[in-house]
Formats: structure tokens, sequence, C-alpha cells
């Protein structure tokens, strides 16, 4: 009969349950703000299903009704693990959500489970048969290879590799943050939030290394007691250090703001806004111009604002772009809106995405939409044809105001004005 509840057992099962419980508080209780905690909590769903497998393996629970159907799954958490947990720690050092794009981090586990779909399809007597076999050798069976694509392929060798070069990726991001400009206030600010990263890249290192150092001692490469073990070591420490420092949850103060490219400071409001316009673009194209003919390529600089300046940003929005009404003008850019803060357009671009969750263009609409609206009520409306009113709420023509109109209302203009009886 299997060990279900022996020490070794009875501690794994205790992982999973902590492991489970913190996925569902983190799930559940992230907000608008702290998307990043969503990530948190398919990392640490992604580390109870590894090592839900470990205990079916280790307990010999594998072998035996229904548990057999997770025959060689584990792998599809283990190559699932360290892309989610380094997406989590890019949207925190580097306020970037998860775009079309990161669906590539998960294709090692998608074509693990296409090289093994023949065992995953086997009937129940094959698939136990097997268990059964492969939970009698020394190493669980990790040495033996089943894929159909490439039957020789190493997938716990290809597991491990690519868990140590997401670990690196992940200690290139706490080194760009230390380094980037105002990085010392990041350092101070988010102390807590910052530890939390390096202790996690700390407790991390444990998935690797102790498969590392077999090889390099000469030992049973496959040891599994002693590589899962420290893997869910790792992620007990991790959640401990959760509770302990519950503060983490809230996320980072602050933006962290990634640039690249030419950094021009936007030009004295003392001469008109077309010329200094095109003394912007003019500085830029020549900044393009030296970098290109000096075979430049331009890195991604980081720059940390704390939540003081991110306020500051965003009152200098409110004072230049809507007290003044400068959306009512047609053709209003980011770089006018540089000019009038004197901020530099990436830090506004980057502060419209935090405070106001949208983009430039999605702002402007949505307030000349908005102006639209106080117009038609107030009457003033009457004399004008949708032509003229879209005109001077700042849009082009009739039908990006009719678009943009039924976006933030739900209605387009005639169906509001029939609303009010018009």
């Amino acid at each position: 009969m299997p060990a279900i509840f022996n020490l070794s057992t009875t501690a794994y099962l205790t992982g999973l349950i902590f492991s489970l419980l913190t996925t569902g508080v983190l799930w559940k209780y992230t907000n608008a703000d702290n998307k990043a905690n969503r990530l948190l909590a398919a990392y640490f769903f992604t580390c109870f299903l590894g090592n839900f497998i470990v205990y079916l393996v280790y307990s010999g629970l594998m072998q035996y009704a229904p548990w057999y159907h997770f025959f060689r799954t584990g792998n599809i958490a283990g190559l699932l693990i360290m892309p989610i947990s380094f997406l989590y720690f890019r949207q925190v050092l580097g306020n970037r959500s998860f775009i079309w794009k990161d669906i590539f981090h998960f294709l090692p586990a998608f074509l693990y489970a296409i090289d093994y779909l023949p065992v995953f399809l086997l009937s129940s007597k094959d698939k136990m048969q097997m268990a059964a076999l492969e939970m009698a050798r020394p190493d669980r069976g990790q040495s033996i290879f089943h894929g159909w694509m490439v039957p020789t392929i190493n997938w716990v060798l290809l597991r491990t590799t690519l868990i140590a070069i997401y670990w690196l990726l992940e200690v290139r991001l706490l080194y760009r943050a230390a380094k980037a400009k105002g990085g010392n206030h990041l350092l101070h600010k988010n102390a807590y939030l910052f530890g939390w990263l390096v202790f996690s890249c700390l407790a991390q290192s444990l998935y690797f290394l102790p498969f590392i150092i077999n090889i390099l001692l000469g030992r049973d490469t496959y040891n599994f007691e002693i590589i899962h073990t420290s893997i869910s070591l790792a992620v007990f420490l991790q959640m401990v250090f959760l509770l302990f420092k519950p503060g983490i949850l809230y996320g980072l103060k602050g933006l962290v703001v990634v640039h690249q490219g030419p950094q021009i400071i936007p030009v004295a409001i003392n001469q008109p806004i077309e010329a200094s316009l095109q003394s912007m673009q003019k500085a830029a194209n020549e900044d393009e111009e030296q970098a290109k003919a000096s075979g430049i390529t331009r890195a991604k600089t980081l720059e940390y604002l704390p939540e003081t300046r991110v306020k500051q940003i965003a009152a200098s929005i409110e004072k230049a772009f809507i007290k003044k009404e400068a959306f009512l003008r047609r053709n209003y850019s980011m770089r006018e809106l540089s000019i009038a803060t004197g901020i530099q357009p990436y830090l506004l671009s980057a502060v419209f995405n935090e405070v106001y969750k949208m983009h430039f263009n999605d702002f402007t609409n949505k307030h000349r939409v908005l102006h639209a609206r106080k117009l038609i009520k107030s009457g003033d409306y009457n004399n004008l044809t949708l032509e003229a009113l879209a005109e001077q709420c700042g849009f082009n023509n009739r039908n990006s105001f009719t678009t943009a109109f039924k976006k933030y209302t739900g209605q387009t203009p005639s169906a509001f004005l029939q609303s009010l009886g018009n």
C-alpha cells in the first residue's frame, strides 16, 4: 500500500494545502491596481500542481486509480512555474502587463504536452502498468523518456535549464531596477517589496541548484527526493515570507517607467506652439541620426517615479489638459501637452496608463465626449449640427465623434438627444 501519511508525505500535503490557500487568497483579493498579484496567484497554483504530482509519485499513489491519469504531467507545471514568475517580476518592476506575445513563454510546456500526448492517451490499464513500473525505480522514471516527437529528449534536463535561464532573467530585472534612474528611492520606498523579490530569487535557486550539484559531484542526477524536496522547501519559504510581510501585496509604491529612445527636453513655452513642436521634432531627428551614424542601438532605460512625482505629473496634466480644455483643439498631440507641462512625453504616457488607466488618445476623446454631453444638456447644442458640434469638441469629423460618443456613453449622439426629448 502507498505511504500516504508518513512524515515526508504529510509535510508535502501540508505544503499543498498552504499553496492552494495562498492561491485563493491572492486571486480573490487582487484589485485593479495590483494586477500583478493575479500572476503571483497563478505562480503559486502552478507550484501546487507540480508538488501535487510529486506527492502522488512520492507516496506511490500515482500507480492507483484515479491518480494514474496524472502520470507524466508534472513537467507541464515544471515548465510553467518560472515563466509565470518572470512575468510577475516584469510587471512589478517594469509596469508591463501581459500581452499576447507573452504566450511564447509557455511554448516549452505546450511542446512537452504534444510530445507526451501518446502517453496521456494510453488506456487505463497500460498507463497503470507503466506508472507502477516507473514508481518502483529509484529515480521514479525520470531517466526514462517516452516522447514521440524527439524520443531521446531529456525533458528533466531541459526543464532545469529553462528554470535557470528564467532565474537569471529575474536577477537581471532586479539589477536593472536597482540601477535605474532614481533607483535609491525605489529601494527605499519599496524595501518590503524589493526584499520579497530578492528572497524569492534566493529561494528559487533551489529549483535548479541541487540538480546541478548532483551532476558536478557525479552523484545520481535524478535523485528524486533531493531535487523535489528542495523545490517544495523553496515554495514553502516563499509562502512564509508572504505571511509575515502581507504589505508586499499592495504592489510597488510609485512607478517604474521603461523608455527607449532619445530624451528630448520640452522647449520653453516662450515661443509659438508650432515653433516649439518643430524644435522638438528637429532635436529628436538629429539625435536619431547621430545614433544611426554611430551604429548605436538604444538600450531600454528605467526611471523610477515616486508617488509624489506621479501625483505632480497628474496635477500638471489636470491643469494643462483639463482645466484649460486643451483637448478641444483638433489634432492635439502628446508633444503639445509635453510643451505645455515641460514633462517628457514618455513620462506623461506612463502616468496616463498608470493613473487614468488609458492611453492619451482615449483620454482625449473621453473628455471631448464629456464636453459634448455637457453642451447638449445645457441647450447650447440647439443651434449646431452634429458636424459643427463634433468640430467644436475637437473631433475631425462626425464619424469619429459618433464612434467615440458611443464608446464612452453606450449610445450614439442621436440616441442621446432622443433620450433627452430633443
